[in-house]
């Protein structure tokens, strides 16, 4: 490896800087590409489990579906909530949904029906998301604007360095949460609009 290296910076006059970071950017990818696969078996073999749960599971168990469920989505539903998205057209989907948008949604355990928070609406969710939206951008241009200039405080004084710091993580945090909560209320959204596809 070395003696690649030292070819390298000798013909093509390349910095040994320069190699080593590409050298680093190529494992990292290396990496990254392993990290992935495992994650996209992990989740295949999940998909086997439940299926071949599914097979032999007793459905009036409900601790037991439950159990398989969470397993396969990383989240606890009661049984009922499973029951009703199994009855959809699209149950794989709207659970996938539903991880994320589960706090816009309660479960009426009387009719098995899901709804909408009473407080939530259609055009309160697109509100949300809309608001959502502009202050992840705020957020975001702020943090970064700061971020452009900070090489210039540097050079004088510490603690404006270190508070100008502070500030672009506190930004870049808050745009981060924005996103996330716009997600979840499209999410939400994406829900309703499947749950009402099925009704009509």
């Amino acid at each position: 490896m070395e003696s690649l290296i030292k070819y390298a910076e000798n013909v093509f006059q390349i910095p040994q800087v320069s190699i080593f970071s590409m050298l680093l950017f190529l494992f990292s990818i290396k990496v990254a590409k392993k990290y992935f696969d495992s994650k996209i078996e992990e989740v295949s073999s999940k998909k086997r489990f439940v299926v071949e749960e599914l097979k032999t599971l007793d459905k009036s168990n409900a601790y037991l579906v439950e159990q398989v469920f969470s397993e396969r989505y990383g989240y606890l539903m009661n049984y009922k909530e499973i029951v009703y998205f199994l009855r959809t057209s699209r149950p794989s989907l709207n659970i996938h949904l539903y991880q994320s948008a589960a706090p816009y949604f309660v479960f009426n355990k009387t009719d098995s029906q899901l709804k909408l928070h009473s407080k939530n609406t259609v055009r309160a969710l697109r509100l949300k998301g809309f608001f959502f939206m502009i202050g992840y951008y705020a957020f975001s241009m702020l943090g970064l604007s700061l971020l452009n200039i900070i090489h210039e405080l540097k050079s004088g004084n510490d603690s404006s360095f270190l508070t100008s710091l502070f500030l672009i993580v506190s930004l870049l945090f808050f745009s981060a949460m924005c996103a996330t909560a716009q997600i979840k209320t499209e999410q939400a959204r994406k829900l309703l609009i499947s749950i009402e596809f099925d009704k009509s």
